[in-house]
């Protein structure tokens, strides 16, 4: 699950769960309703961090990303197992588990990325993330 690593003071804001739902600590966007972010994301379509599970047709409530660091595991399949201090400040893309909705960070993958990393932990196997500012519809 990602979770919030330096919160700040800032209002929730509510938006209606797409088809689906949405699961606490997934990465939500804009689609016909607030839904999971899919890997290689494109568009100013993220909304912020789910707080809490809502089922479609209900309200999703949602903490806005902008300049807010997220903790988030390393997908265990990526070929990349470790991070390191030159791999700080690039963009890297999640991955999101077909069947639980968990979603984790590919050290391996650049293409469609909007997750800079600014922070790791090798030993706990999570990074320390910022969404590109670039791909947020409400900062």
């Amino acid at each position: 699950m990602i979770t919030l690593y330096s919160p700040m003071d800032k209002s929730f804001i509510y938006w209606v769960a797409a088809s689906g739902g949405v699961k606490a600590g997934q990465i939500v966007k804009s689609s016909t309703g607030a839904a999971p972010v899919a890997a290689a994301h494109t568009g100013q379509t993220i909304l912020g961090l789910a707080m809490e599970d809502a089922d479609a047709g209900t309200a999703a409530k949602i903490y806005p990303l902008g300049g807010t660091v997220l903790e988030i595991d390393y997908d265990s399949a990526s070929a990349t197992q470790a991070a390191s201090d030159s791999m700080l400040g690039t963009l890297y893309d999640i991955t999101v588990d077909g069947t639980s909705g968990e979603m984790a960070l590919d050290l391996a993958d650049t293409t469609g990325a909007f997750c800079f990393l600014v922070g790791y932990d090798n030993t706990k196997k999570k990074a320390r993330i910022v969404v590109d500012e670039a791909d947020l519809l409400i900062t």
